[in-house]
């Protein structure tokens, strides 16, 4: 009987339970920036589409902006190297439609004709590196792209910080329709003109699917773990400062495009 049953209780030890995505909007924002490089995309796929089952009940709240400020620790120490305090995380998310296709998006996003001007999440780029092929990612003959940004990152009350971060961008395929995972996160310290001011954590994810020809959805998340010792706002003050910041650069974006190219 040993002999039997021993085969089948190793096969079962090297199983793992199929991840299950949540349901709730803070939930999914989180679960799709953490889940964004599995190897399986089915559980971030899910992700995907429980998002805008979300949206097309709550749309309205979303694209005024809204508050999330959940990621698990667990993730964070494993990602970061070490335990985090995730007490007083900050994190808005914003949603909006833009009617162009996905791949001008892309190519907006990817190319950045311009390296001294404002990109399309509000700031000053001066150094961008490839770490793979973007030009193949762009016209969707791979699936994900990576590269590496210095940037001087504006924000309100005169507030300027240099910055060093990773991007990731990865494809995947849902039962909506086509989707960009994107995703970044700071890979050094931050450099702020504020002495009062510190930034120990940042991520940003954006979701974008191209619902039906042409349309495409594109929901933005960021998270901050900031100090703000001795700081003349209050952190509520520092969070509305973010959501502005948000709605402020996709709100650009989007008007950079229509004037650009025709809206579909």
């Amino acid at each position: 009987m040993r002999s039997l049953l021993l085969p089948a209780l190793v096969g079962c030890l090297s199983c793992s339970t199929p991840v299950e995505a949540p349901v709730e909007f803070d939930d999914l924002c989180a679960f799709v920036f953490e889940h964004a490089s599995d190897e399986d995309p089915e559980a971030l796929a899910q992700g995907v589409v429980n998002l805008q089952s979300w949206l097309e009940r709550n749309r309205d709240s979303v694209e005024e902006g809204y508050v999330v400020n959940n990621m698990d620790p667990a993730w964070v120490e494993a990602h970061e190297g070490k335990p985090y305090d995730l007490t007083d995380l900050l994190g808005v998310a914003l949603a909006l439609e833009y009617r162009h296709p996905l791949e001008r998006i892309l190519g907006r996003i990817l190319t950045d004709p311009k390296p001294a001007d404002i990109d399309e999440e509000g700031r000053i780029t001066h150094e961008r590196v490839y770490n793979s092929d973007h030009e193949c990612f762009i016209v969707g003959t791979c699936d994900f792209v990576s590269y590496d940004t210095q940037a001087v990152q504006n924000y309100p009350l005169g507030i300027e910080a240099t910055v060093t971060f990773r991007s990731e961008l990865r494809r995947i395929q849902t039962e909506l329709g086509p989707a960009v995972i994107a995703r970044n996160w700071m890979t050094g310290p931050s450099d702020f003109n504020w002495e009062w001011l510190s930034l120990d954590l940042s991520y940003y994810l954006a979701v974008i699917i191209e619902k039906e020809p042409g349309v495409v959805e594109r929901t933005e998340a960021t998270w901050m773990l900031a100090g703000f010792a001795g700081a003349p706002v209050s952190i509520e003050v520092g969070l509305s400062m973010a959501l502005d910041k948000m709605r402020n650069s996709a709100l650009g974006f989007r008007e950079s495009l229509d004037t650009e190219f025709e809206p579909t």
